[in-house]
Formats: C-alpha cells, structure tokens, sequence
C-alpha cells in the first residue's frame, strides 16, 4: 500500500524540504559512484578485512531493514555526500521522509550531553533536525516512514559521543516506523552489533577517478598515481583547483589559494580566526558576527560566495570540516611555542578528532620538526601522536616508536586500554604495524624493534631502554628520568617501571616524583604507580585524585588506583584502593569524565578472583549518584560485563 501525501499533510511538507536540503549538499559536486563495505565486527572494520562489498544504494535498504546502521569511515570518504545521496532515494518512495541531523549544530543547544538524560538528548537532536520531525513523530499510526540522517558524531566531544548513541538507538526503538543511519570517523563505538548494521565507504577505485576526471574535462592530465583523490573530497578539490597534490595539506591549500584566490595575508588571517573558534566556541560553528570581526566582511562574503563557508541564522560554518582542521592547523603549526597540551585540546576538540593532527604534520617544513611535534603529542594523547605518523613526514625511528610503545600495552589488563592500541595499530597499516599486531607476547615485540636498523643515537638509546626485560631490578636513580624533557624517553621509563622491580629506595623515589611540580612529570610517575599495588601506593595516588589536580594526573590515578586494587595481594589492600574511590565519588568531585575512566578502568582481563563482589558497591554507588535512567543503565551494563568476564575466566 502507497502511503498517500497531500498539501496539507505535514509530511508532504516535511519531502519537499527534504529535496531542498538533499540537493544543497551535492549541489554540483560530481556523481561518484560509491561502494559500501558490511563488516560483521569492529575487527573486520579497522583491518579492512570485510568480506561483503555493495553499492551505496544498499545503505538505504540495509538501513530500513536493521532500523540502525552506523557509517564508519575515513575523513573525506563522502560520508556527507552519502547520506545527500540516500536521502534523495528515501524520496523516491512517496511513504518514506528522510530527516536530516548535523550534530556540529549542538553545540548551540546542548552544552553537556554526556550530562543530559536520555530524553533531554533525543529532545536536542530533534530541536536541530531538518525538516522538524516532531510533528510527524506526534502522529503515529499513519504509515509513513522516516529516516534520520545524523551526520558529524567525529564532530561531537569525546563525551558527548555515547549519549548521542543512546538517543539514536532509543529513536529506533521507541518509533517503530524510525530507522537511523549515523556518520562517524573510524573507531570501535560501544553499540549492540546484534541491532546495529557496521557499514564503511571504500575508497573510489583508480578508474573511478579517471572516469570522473575525464567527464569533467579538466585540461590538466592526471599522475599515473592518483593518490589522495580515491577520497572523493579531495577529487572534487582536485578539480575545482586542476592541480593535482601528494598529501591532504597542499591539496587544502590549493583550494584556498586556486580555486578561492586567497593571498598569503588573507589564509593567515582566517588560520588565525579557525583555531581561534575552536578554542572559542569549542566547535565548528562559529557566530557570523565573529568571522567578519576577525577577517573582514569582504572575505566572508567570499568564502560565502564560493560555498566554502555556509551561513544560517546569524552562524557560520565550512563546508567540510577538513577546511577548518586544515586551517586551525596551519595557525599551530607556525607557532612552536604554542605546542602544548592545552592547545591540542582546541585543535582536536577535546580529542573528538585526530585530523588536524596529521595536517599540522604535513605543513612542517623538515622532519625533524615533524617528529619533535609527534613527541610533545605523545606528552598529551598517544592516540593522536599515532594517527600523526604520516608517512614521508616524521622518521621511521618515531614510527617505530609510538607503534611499539602502542603494542606494549597490548597485554594491559584494562580490556578497553589492550582493544584501543590494537585499533590504532590495525589503522596505521604499515608493515611494522602488522608485525606488532602479529607478536604473541612482549617478547616478540621486541624482537620487532631490535630488528629497526638506525644510526640514530637517540633511536639505540630508546631501544635498549624499552627493552628492558620484565622484572629487571631497576636502581632508584633511573626513576628520576620520569623528570627528563624527552617525552618518548620518559614515557618509556614510565612503562618499563610498570614491568620491573624498585627496592624501597626505588619506590620512595616515585613516589616523591608524583609530587613534581610539573603535572606531566607527576602523570608518568602516577602512572607507574599502579603496578605497586601496596599501601604507600595507595597513599601517594590519593591525593593526584585532588579535584584541583590536573586532569590528566587525575586520570592516571583514577586507573592506577584501580590497577593497585586489581593486583592487591589480599582483600584488606583491595578493598582499601576501592574505598579511596568511593569516597571520592561520594564527595562528588568526579566530572563525568572522571566517570568515565573509572568505568573504563574497572572492565580488568584477566580479573583477579572475587572482582565482581569487590566492584559491586562501587558500581552500585556510581548508579546510586546516577542523574538519570541511561546513566543507571550504563553502569548496570558495566556490571554485567564484568560479571560476564568473569565467568569466563573461570
């Protein structure tokens, strides 16, 4: 049966909008043709071992079919562009309305989701939907059907991200008549791969570009490598600029420089104004008023009239987010001296996304420049310090480094901490990275890095230092090189102590070195801290707990006072490290950040016996302080979990 629409029916409304909005987004842009990988795990989805290939007209299908599909991809794959795409074949049937959501819009209406309960976060996405769906969603029962396009999770802080999930699988639930298909970058999300279809964009296939190049009679012939344009986003910069470039950062540049005819003067000053609203407006849309301040109303009106920057409501914001990551980068990346922790929290949005990161790397002029600004990374997030490894821009050394200090902590025994290295390193896909991956024990890992051939001093240093064999008696004086300026050496001293021994003297060392007045310094000591699980343990992590503490020391100690609870050798010393926590939580000095790591803390593989008797009061206590029903719910899966590993281990 053909759901019949009229004039007066608010869906008729709701299509015609929805033509409008779906034509906006592809506007020109050529008419790739795309294709979608159905991975059945997040394994198959970061290894690119995906056994079912299909059209992008699948999506829609597949969405419908499942009620949630979630889209995991590459910058610049076209996730976008597929979502304009399919939302125009949702319009061709009459029965069906497809809505789109841009999450990049709630930073003007939810300040904290992860705060917001479920139904305040569904209300905050629908408050930004187009065409408004709640008319439609007050009808039920009238047969049609709709689709939200939720487009920009990478766009949306790290703690923002869950709820969003939540409220995208809560609208699926609760409507029957509800599908979802939600756009995201690629990495591992906490969803139910039973309810939820895994889908990922490949990339376009040499011939693929050449067809599209050739039918739009560029005059400029293309490299027998074509490179970057197997992403359709930088295909269609390629071709709005005819040149042709090696790495993501020219490209951008080409197109502000080319396509938009910006002076040096003039890129300069919207850099400027780009990480500006980052750190401003921590996002990515920015009040009009604000950019014409900042580069001028002529430029703006440029930018405007070039659809490289879009306006609504007195806001502004690019048309691609890689434009304004570009940007921001390019103002970092000129000032050496602003590479600190602080300023790669604007950069990445609280670590939402790692893009900007490898754009920075790519417009440094020398690699030796390259690697220093990959160690002070590492000295923030070794996340993002691994998704900087860009090649032919820093050294194989700091390759190799990174990836092996990542590999290193594939035995951690915080489940999430062993997945999340795993995932980075099956993206990195370099050889080193496999062979890594491939090593059965710590032992094989350092066969892989011995194997590195360098003359570089400062790599055979690193080398012979992480190598250390585990339980190796270390004298307290190396302790103090948790202090040195070097992060990737420090660092490494941080874990290797985590594996060896310290004698008294040793330990009284760390622990004076937790009380450093440098707050990184005080984070690697707290650090090792949580494999010494005693009482001076537990008395010298409790006060990095502190809410004036710095937050990144805080997370360290959150984790090594679980890890010190985990390694206890009797319940007295188990049940004291849990108490410290519950006393904090108590005292309501825990943000939901805070909250977070403790949750990702206490998931331990292998567990110690008895784990879950151990952690029930502490879970019982976060559901107890929950604000709402999902945060109950999140923590109550959190026991199961725990409990489910544990009959496992068994």
């Amino acid at each position: 049966m053909v759901y019949e629409t009229s004039a007066q029916d608010p869906s008729y409304q709701m299509r015609e909008e929805a033509v409008l909005i779906a034509d906006g987004i592809i506007g020109h842009r050529p008419a790739f043709h795309l294709q979608i990988a159905w991975p059945t795990s997040y394994e198959q989805l970061l290894s690119a071992s995906y056994r079912e290939v299909a059209q992008e007209d699948s999506i829609l299908d597949r969405t419908i079919g499942t009620g949630r599909a979630l889209l995991a991809a590459e910058a610049g794959s076209g996730k976008t562009w597929l979502l304009a795409r399919t939302m125009q074949r949702a319009l061709s049937d009459t029965a069906t309305v497809p809505v789109l959501i841009q999450l990049r819009n709630l930073s003007a209406q939810v300040t904290e989701p992860a705060r917001s309960g479920l139904d305040e976060t569904i209300r905050s996405l629908l408050a930004i939907a187009t065409p408004d769906p709640r008319p439609a969603l007050e009808r039920p029962g009238d047969g049609g059907r709709i689709i939200f396009m939720i487009d920009g999770l990478n766009e949306v802080p790290s703690r923002g991200a869950e709820p969003i999930l939540a409220a995208a699988d809560e609208l699926a639930r609760r409507y029957p008549f509800v599908s979802v298909l939600l756009a995201d970058r690629l990495i591992r999300r906490p969803i139910d791969l039973e309810r939820w279809s895994l889908a990922t964009l490949l990339r376009l296939s040499d011939a693929e570009v050449r067809r599209v190049w050739n039918e739009a009679a560029r005059p400029h012939a293309l490299p027998d490598n074509v490179g970057l344009l197997n992403r359709p986003f930088f295909l269609n910069t390629a071709l709005e600029t005819d040149i042709t470039a090696a790495t993501e950062a020219t490209t951008l540049r080409n197109y502000f420089t080319d396509a938009l005819d910006l002076t040096s003067t003039q890129l300069d000053a919207l850099a400027g104004m780009a990480f500006e609203a980052y750190s401003r407006y921590r996002g990515r849309v920015m009040p009009r008023d604000f950019v014409v301040g900042a580069v001028g109303e002529g430029l703006t009106q440029q930018l405007l009239s070039a659809d490289a920057l879009r306006a609504r409501n007195d806001h502004t914001w690019f048309t691609h987010h890689l434009l304004h990551d570009y940007l921001a980068a390019r103002s970092l990346s000129t000032r050496e001296g602003d590479w600190i922790r602080t300023a790669f929290d604007v950069l990445t949005l609280r670590a939402a996304s790692f893009d900007a990161l490898r754009l920075m790397v790519e417009q440094l002029p020398v690699i030796e420049q390259a690697d220093k600004l990959v160690r002070l990374v590492y000295d923030w997030n070794y996340y993002g310090a691994a998704y900087a490894l860009v090649d032919g821009c820093v050294s194989e050394e700091t390759r190799v480094v990174v990836l092996a200090m990542l590999a290193d902590k594939r035995w951690d025994i915080v489940k999430a901490t062993a997945t999340q290295v795993s995932d980075a390193l099956q993206l990195d896909r370099s050889q080193v990275a496999s062979q890594l991956l491939a090593a059965k024990d710590r032992a094989e890992v350092f066969r892989v890095v011995r194997a590195v051939s360098s003359n570089q001093r400062w790599f055979v240093d690193w080398v012979v230092l992480f190598t250390t064999p585990d339980a190796t008696r270390l004298a307290a004086s190396a302790v103090d090189g948790l202090r040195a300026e070097d992060s990737i050496m420090s660092w490494t001293l941080a874990n290797v102590l985590r594996r060896c021994q310290l004698d008294d003297a040793g330990v009284e060392t760390l622990i004076a070195v937790s009380q450093d007045t440098s707050p990184v310094v005080r984070w690697r000591a707290v650090h090792a801290l949580g494999a010494l699980p005693d009482q001076k343990s537990i008395e010298a992590l409790q006060p990095r707990l502190d809410a004036s503490e710095d937050r990144w020391v805080r997370y360290g100690a959150v984790r090594s006072m679980v890890e010190v609870a985990a390694g206890a050798s009797n319940l007295g010393l188990r049940e004291a490290a849990l108490a410290v926590l519950t006393d904090e939580l108590q005292r309501g000095d825990f943000d939901e950040s805070m909250l977070r790591e403790l949750g990702r803390a206490l998931d331990v593989d292998p567990q110690p016996a008895g784990w879950p008797l151990s952690v029930a009061p502490l879970i019982q206590q976060l559901i107890g302080l929950s604000e709402s029903l999902a945060e109950q719910e999140k923590w109550g899966r959190l026991m199961a979990t725990i409990i489910s590993r544990s009959r496992v281990s068994a």
